[in-house]
């Protein structure tokens, strides 16, 4: 899997995919998703607010990325694991980032975390812990 990095939503609406790549994108609960390019060979929408440790998680305004959601992600992955994944949220700082390291941890062991440093680390972890239970409980036993 050749994950490809993080975008911000401007230039996920600009960006022209390759062949063979798909998309993970991410706003917040109360915006609207960019316009992508529809060369797209698929497109994954998720929202979920920018919250973190501290931040956010215990307000009810917001919404945190869920088990749910690192499952919907991963499920997407799996089924494009030939593709080139790019993934975009509203500044592409923070729960991009986050997905992408995510990403590169768990399907290409690497650390690309030194190229994120704002990068979202409750995002980060709720993906991987995820991962981590399908790993020892099976997919089919959630």
């Amino acid at each position: 899997m050749n994950v490809i990095g993080a975008f911000d939503r401007g230039r996920v609406v600009t960006l022209e995919p390759r062949p063979n790549s798909v998309l993970i994108m991410v706003t917040s609960m109360n915006s609207e998703f960019p316009t992508p390019n529809s060369k797209w060979d698929s497109v994954l929408k998720i929202k979920f607010d920018d919250v973190e440790n501290g931040f956010g998680l215990k307000d009810k305004r917001y919404k945190p990325m869920t088990e749910l959601d690192a499952h919907n992600i991963l499920d997407f992955v799996i089924t494009n694991i030939d593709k080139d994944i790019f993934v975009s949220c509203d500044a592409g700082l923070s729960r991009s980032p986050a997905i992408v390291v995510a990403l590169e941890q768990i399907f290409n062991s690497r650390d690309v975390s030194d190229r994120y440093p704002h990068y979202n680390r409750y995002v980060k972890n709720k993906i991987r812990d995820v991962w981590f239970k399908r790993v020892w409980n099976g997919k089919d036993n959630m």
